[in-house]
């Protein structure tokens, strides 16, 4: 089992937790491989930019997909490559 931390915005992270239910979380296409990498069973950590603090965990039980749809509420990213908790 590896920890896998993942930095989001206080405003993303409170559309993870109420709206998504922390099922899924996408990475910038940048990071594809990373999000390649993890394995059901991992445990991802949300760290939040600006607070400054560790928000919740989550552990991967889906495998890697690759979708364009909008999810999150920043207004430059897609985040596409993505997991299911």
């Amino acid at each position: 089992m590896k920890f896998w931390i993942v930095v989001t915005s206080p405003k993303n992270f409170r559309h993870d937790r109420d709206f998504l239910k922390f099922k899924m979380q996408g990475i910038p296409h940048r990071f594809r491989k990373k999000v390649q990498q993890m394995t059901v069973g991992d445990r991802v950590i949300y760290y939040i930019m600006k607070l400054q603090k560790f928000g919740a965990t989550a552990t991967i039980t889906g495998d890697y997909f690759y979708d364009n749809s909008k999810v999150w509420t920043d207004e430059d990213e897609m985040w596409p490559a993505r997991r299911a908790y």
